[in-house]
């Protein structure tokens, strides 16, 4: 509502400035001038009407305004006065004056010296670039990650110690914090992440690559192959936080079923797998209303019976003979060690590998190196991007493209609205200048 009104009230003041500007300027009686102005700023104000696309019925309304009543206003209202000379409106007008012709002055002695005020329109650029944070500032930041641990955790935390200015750079604005547990034997890998600049696209920021096996490689000769991929990218200076995206293997209790003697006990195999899924696994029977809500039922053993190896041989299985056969008669349990999940990526069993550019480089740079790194690993993997890192490569050469289009479209609609071909240049010009002034370096900085 407030820009509908401005935009109303602002074609009217074009055209009374205008004219009042003609009627000061050249002399001429108000209806002279009002005919005049408005054969000069028609089209502006046409111009202005068309380039406000998303308001359009508040300005057609303007525009009918300025184009009807206020001329007829202006040419019954308007009357030829002298300037102002005393008083309040006289001092204000000399002092307006005065300020207009310094500033007429200032910009003629600017383009006097085009290459000194290129100079400098260029150094106003550099000083604008923001600085890191300072050695005292992460100083505090780490004083609160030791207070946070040593009070919100501290049944589980024995020490923290934190260290300032450490990292592969060695720039004061990072940090790095070393925790020892109380309990516990393992020792865990703890990784900050920042999330996707793009919700949905990934977990968090950085580039995913996909790490595929080919061929007859198998899922063992790619954790191998995985491994030497990481060490190389450990020692890359480019690179940072690189991990494979996958828990470690856990222990796993491997159920051998000897199916010579489970047909000879006269067993059907079906019956044998279908108890084990559904006494320790679980099974899906059918579902019932309760008090008006549809609730499904599950079939599982009870716990004490399905919490322990030895719980195996408490269960049974009817034979063809009709009398119950213990899993003891033919089954064994061991404990291996395996993998929570296998992953595939585009139908090829694949490791997610993550990570982030260091300091002082790009994500393209990141993304070219540890793609480096892949095909200089022996034959037997292939790569490819996924999450953020796809849109990356998809998107990448096109930025140039995109920023020129984008300077162009917004060149001709300023030309079109100035009707002039080089005041565009000084308004796009003045981008920067004005973020300069607005932002002040050491204001950046913080």
């Amino acid at each position: 509502m407030v820009l509908a009104i401005g935009l109303l009230v602002d074609d009217a003041i074009v055209v009374v400035e205008n004219v009042e500007r003609i009627m000061h300027d050249e002399g001429l009686p108000a209806r002279e001038a009002t005919e005049k102005s408005m054969k000069e700023i028609s089209g502006a104000l046409v111009a202005i009407a068309l380039f406000s696309v998303t308001i359009i019925a508040a300005m057609t309304f303007s525009v009918v305004v300025a184009l009807t009543l206020t001329p007829a206003l202006c040419g019954m209202l308007l009357r030829p006065t002298a300037p102002h000379r005393k008083g309040f409106f006289g001092g204000f007008n000399r002092f307006y004056a005065a300020t207009e012709r310094q500033y007429r002055h200032k910009v003629v002695r600017t383009l006097r010296r085009p290459l000194i005020m290129v100079s400098l329109y260029a150094a106003m650029g550099v000083a604008t670039l923001p600085a890191g944070a300072t050695a005292s500032r992460t100083e505090a930041v780490n004083k609160q990650i030791v207070d946070w641990f040593l009070m919100e955790e501290k049944q589980n935390i024995d020490v923290v110690f934190t260290i300032n200015g450490f990292n592969q750079r060695g720039a004061q604005n990072a940090g790095m914090a070393f925790i020892k547990l109380k309990t516990g034997t393992s020792d865990p890998a703890i990784f900050a992440l920042t999330p996707p600049s793009v919700p949905g696209l990934g977990q968090n920021n950085g580039f995913t690559y996909e790490l595929l096996a080919s061929g007859g490689t198998t899922r063992e000769q790619l954790g191998s192959l995985r491994d030497q991929l990481l060490q190389s990218a450990a020692q890359s200076p480019d690179l940072i936080g690189v991990r494979a995206n996958i828990l470690p293997q856990t222990p796993q209790l491997q159920i051998d079923i000897d199916t010579s003697k489970a047909v000879a006990l006269g067993l059907q195999l079906d019956d044998v797998t279908d108890t084990l899924t559904s006494a320790w696994g679980g099974a899906y029977i059918n579902d019932f209303i309760d008090r008006g809500r549809v609730k499904r039922v599950y079939l599982q053993g009870d716990g004490q019976y399905r919490s322990a190896p030895s719980d195996l041989d408490k269960w049974y299985i009817r034979n063809s003979e009709g009398t119950m056969t213990p899993f003891s008669a033919f089954a064994s349990t061991r404990w291996t060690m395996g993998p929570e999940s296998l992953n595939r990526y585009n139908g090829s069993a694949s490791y997610e590998i993550q990570g982030q550019n260091a300091e002082g480089f790009s994500s393209g740079d990141a993304m070219n190196t540890i793609e480096r790194l892949a095909n200089e690993l022996p034959a037997g993997t292939t790569g490819a991007w996924s999450g953020l890192s796809l849109q990356e490569k998809q998107a990448g050469g096109q930025s140039t493209t995109l920023y020129a289009i984008s300077i162009l479209v917004v060149f001709l609609c300023l030309a079109a609205l100035y009707e002039s071909w080089t005041v565009p240049f000084s308004v796009l010009l003045a981008v920067p200048l004005v973020y300069w002034v607005r932002c002040w370096p050491w204001r950046c900085a913080d």
